[in-house]
């Protein structure tokens, strides 16, 4: 009876609701987190977890009643402040959340299948991008700091190797021990494990391991949920490259404040204001699992091509830039033999706002494209070989890293249309470039 409440009711409310309500580009949008074409165990657990006037602070419905924890509280929230939001009924909302968990209580499982594998490891039938873009964050400013005790690097860092040689009955002892929840995706026939934080923090990183991968990339999108569009481009480079695997941040990179050891200065967390990176900033910090997992894939497929994902705002001095690409290494890329390079020089003539530049092509100078190369990132030097990835910047890379600086308008389709991205100009000819600089294995 459950089951078929799910599939005739919930599921098409649900996906009527993930397309009446705008999804907001602002990263702490519970709508965005949470409802994704009727990802039914995810949203239902979240409400089950948390009180509800927490879910009405994420849904980020601004509360009437500053002491309200019940649900009359959640219905009395106010209009909500989410970007091309306007329209949204937040008392209807609300209704249809309190009813949902009503009717439901305990029996909240997976999302559209009640079989479990022969491993343990849950099925669920939830498209590969929805499942992973729906996964908790922790939000800027919400933690003290972003320690991680050593034991618990160690385990998460057996579990990838698990997860990497496909070592299912293993990683899902490790994945209980350390609250992350192992599932499996099915789609189009490609089989995918993705294990993701389940501990309701949100401060952990969710990895996706293609089990039958035809092309040597992995995919990073170390700043989610802050750089929107990131997290589904990951996913999906992913799928239509059939690379290894995609790695997506946990903590909002400002969730943590207390700072990183390693060096840079930034004021994405403190506008106007040069300061250390927060210890949650899974670019700057080598004490994260999320660098932990980067250690492990890079490892193990250690001739692949390794991915950074990242947004920029809109850059309008002079002649506008779209897209900066580098390998990560300071020095020029003479002999254009890098993939960074070959990428670069791939999307020439793409269809963007503003033009394409390499941090690594003399040339693309002209241009004065911010200085976003990816020098201070740790993945990317460890990647390229520094002894020191917390300190040291290299000059002379390996040609494994490809850093990639966005602005919104190339990340927008993404973020609100990734089910139609076949559609989008500038994903196609990204594809295309990808495949033409990274050949499928033999």
């Amino acid at each position: 009876m459950i089951k078929f409440l799910r599939l005739t009711f919930l599921r098409p409310v649900e996906r009527f609701l993930a397309q009446w309500i705008s999804v907001s580009t602002e990263p702490s949008a519970f709508v965005r987190e949470r409802i994704r074409l009727g990802d039914t165990t995810n949203f239902l657990k979240q409400l089950k977890r948390e009180s509800l006037s927490s879910v009405c602070l994420r849904l980020q419905f601004p509360l009437k009643h500053a002491n309200c924890t019940s649900s009359d509280c959640l219905l009395s929230c106010g209009r909500p402040s989410v970007h091309r939001a306007d329209e949204v009924n937040a008392k209807a909302w609300a209704a249809f959340a309190v009813v949902v968990v009503a009717a439901l209580g305990a029996t909240v499982g997976p999302a559209a299948s009640e079989e479990a594998a022969p491993d343990g490891i849950e099925i669920v039938d939830v498209p590969l991008i929805a499942w992973v873009t729906s996964r908790a964050h922790a939000l800027a400013d919400s933690l003290v700091n972003f320690t991680t005790a050593d034991g618990r690097t160690e385990q998460f860092r057996e579990f990838i190797e698990k997860l990497a040689t496909l070592d299912r009955t293993r990683a899902a002892e490790l994945a209980k021990d350390l609250h992350y929840q192992l599932v499996e995706i099915d789609e189009d026939g490609k089989k995918y494990l993705v294990a993701s934080d389940d501990s309701g923090s949100g401060r952990d990183p969710t990895i996706v391991i293609n089990t039958a991968p035809a092309r040597d990339i992995i995919l990073e999108a170390p700043h989610v949920p802050f750089e929107f569009g990131t997290a589904e481009q990951a996913v999906i480079l992913l799928r239509d490259l059939d690379g290894v695997a995609a790695l997506v941040s946990g903590a909002h990179r400002c969730a943590s404040k207390s700072f990183t050891a390693c060096d840079g200065k930034t004021e994405v967390c403190t506008p106007g204001t040069q300061r250390q990176f927060p210890d949650s900033d899974a670019g700057h910090n080598t004490r994260t699992l999320f660098h932990t997992a980067h250690l492990v894939l890079a490892d193990h497929w250690n001739k692949a091509i390794v991915v950074s994902l990242h947004g920029m705002g809109d850059d309008n001095d002079g002649l506008r830039t779209s897209l900066i690409i580098s390998d990560g290494a300071r020095a020029e890329d003479l002999d254009r033999t890098h993939p960074a390079t070959k990428l670069r020089v791939a999307m020439e003539d793409v269809a963007a706002p503003g033009k394409v530049v390499s941090c690594n092509l003399l040339a693309d100078e002209q241009h004065e494209a911010p200085p976003l190369c990816g020098f201070t990132n740790i993945q990317d030097r460890n990647v390229n070989g520094d002894a020191d990835e917390c300190r040291d910047s290299v000059d002379q890379g390996t040609g494994r890293f490809i850093h990639m600086e966005q602005d919104k308008i190339l990340r927008k389709p993404y973020a609100q249309n990734w089910s139609h991205i076949e559609d989008d100009a500038f994903a196609k000819r990204l594809i295309e470039a990808f495949k033409s600089v990274v050949p499928a294995n033999p």
